[in-house]
C-alpha cells in the first residue's frame, strides 16, 4: 500500500511538471498573447521614442499646444519633460534629419527644457539676401555768389561736416579646404578663426541644398575649438556653404565621397574641412574740407553833390495914388 501511494505521488508530480512545461511552450511559442488597442502608457520602452517623435511632428505641423499636451499626458509619466529632452538630444547626436530635429526641439522648448544643442534648430532657417550698404558721397563745397552792390553780404555759410562711413561686417575668406577620411558620418566641418588664429564663436553658418536649408553656430563644441562647427551630410545631395549675414555661398558642390580603405568590408565616408578667416574691409577716407572763402565787402557808396539851384527874385513895384 505504501508503494502504491508513492507511485501515485510520483505520477502526479511528473504529470504536473509535464503539464506546466507544455502550457508554457504553448503560451509563449505556439499561441502567444497578442495585445491590441493598448494605451500609450503600456507601450514598451523602445516604442516611446517613436511615440514622442510623432507627437513632436504633429505639434510642429498643427501648432496646437493643448492637443500636444494631452498626447503627452496619456503617457502618465510625471517626468515627461526630461524624457523629451533626452530623446531630442539622442536624436541630435545620431544625426537625424533636420526637420525632425526642429520639431523635437520645438516641443522640448515648449515644455521649458532647452539645451545648447537645440538652439540652432529652434528657428526656421530662411536665408536672407544681403542688401548692399549705400556709401555717402562727399558733397561738393557750395559756390559763394558775390554780394550785390550797396548791400552788405550775409554771414558766410559754414562748410558741411563729413561723417565717416561705418565699416560693414567682416567678409569671410576661404583659406583652407581639406578632404578628411576618418570613421564616422560624412560631415562639413567649419573652422572660423580671426587674424591671430583664434577661434571665433557664435557665427552662423548656412548650409543649403536642393529643396532644403539649415544652419548651425560655431562654438557649440568647445572641446574641438571655439570656432568649430559641423553638419552631417546625406548621400546624393550637393551642399553649399555661406557664413555670417551674407547669403552668397562661399563653397558649392560639397558631396559625400567614399574613401579608400584597406578593409573591403568597411565603408569610410569622406568629410570636408573648411577654414575661414575674416578680411576687414578698407575704410573709405573722409574728404578734407578746404579753406573757408573770405567774403568780399563792397566799397561804400560815394555821393557827389550836384549844382545848387538858382533862385529868381521878382521885384514888386508899388504905385502911389
Amino acid at each position: 500500500m505504501t508503494e502504491g501511494r508513492t507511485r501515485t505521488l510520483v505520477t502526479f508530480f511528473v504529470s504536473l511538471a509535464v503539464g506546466l512545461i507544455g502550457g508554457f511552450v504553448f503560451a509563449w511559442f505556439v499561441s502567444p498573447v497578442e495585445y491590441t488597442d493598448v494605451e500609450p502608457s503600456e507601450l514598451k520602452a523602445e516604442f516611446h521614442l517613436t511615440y514622442l517623435q510623432l507627437v513632436s511632428e504633429s505639434f510642429a505641423f498643427e501648432n496646437d499646444w493643448t492637443r500636444a499636451r494631452f498626447r503627452l499626458d496619456v503617457l502618465r509619466d510625471p517626468n515627461v519633460a526630461n524624457q523629451v529632452k533626452e530623446v531630442t538630444l539622442r536624436a541630435i547626436a545620431e544625426g537625424r534629419p533636420a526637420p525632425l530635429l526642429r520639431a523635437m526641439s520645438k516641443l522640448s522648448d515648449r515644455l521649458g527644457v532647452r539645451e545648447a544643442a537645440m538652439i540652432v534648430y529652434l528657428a526656421t532657417p530662411v536665408p536672407t539676401v544681403a542688401t548692399p550698404t549705400p556709401r555717402l558721397l562727399p558733397t561738393p563745397a557750395p559756390t559763394l555768389t558775390p554780394a550785390p552792390t550797396f548791400v552788405l553780404p550775409d554771414t558766410p555759410t559754414p562748410l558741411p561736416t563729413f561723417t565717416p562711413t561705418p565699416l560693414p561686417p567682416p567678409v569671410y575668406l576661404l583659406v583652407g579646404r581639406e578632404r578628411i577620411c576618418d570613421p564616422g558620418a560624412s560631415q562639413i566641418r567649419i573652422l572660423l578663426e580671426d587674424e591671430k588664429g583664434q577661434g571665433i564663436p557664435g557665427i552662423e553658418v548656412w548650409v543649403t541644398w536642393e529643396n532644403g536649408a539649415d544652419r548651425f553656430v560655431s562654438g557649440l563644441k568647445p572641446e574641438r575649438g571655439n570656432g568649430y562647427a559641423d553638419f552631417d551630410m546625406q548621400p546624393g545631395l550637393a551642399y553649399a556653404v555661406a557664413v555670417g549675414e551674407s547669403a552668397l555661398p562661399m563653397v558649392t558642390g560639397l558631396k559625400t565621397e567614399l574613401c579608400p580603405s584597406s578593409d573591403p568590408t568597411r565603408t569610410v565616408w569622406a568629410s570636408w574641412q573648411l577654414m575661414l578667416r575674416p578680411v576687414p574691409p578698407t575704410p573709405t577716407p573722409s574728404p578734407t574740407p578746404g579753406p573757408s572763402p573770405t567774403p568780399t565787402v563792397p566799397s561804400p557808396r560815394t555821393v557827389t553833390p550836384g549844382p545848387s539851384p538858382t533862385r529868381t527874385v521878382t521885384p514888386t513895384v508899388t504905385r502911389k495914388p
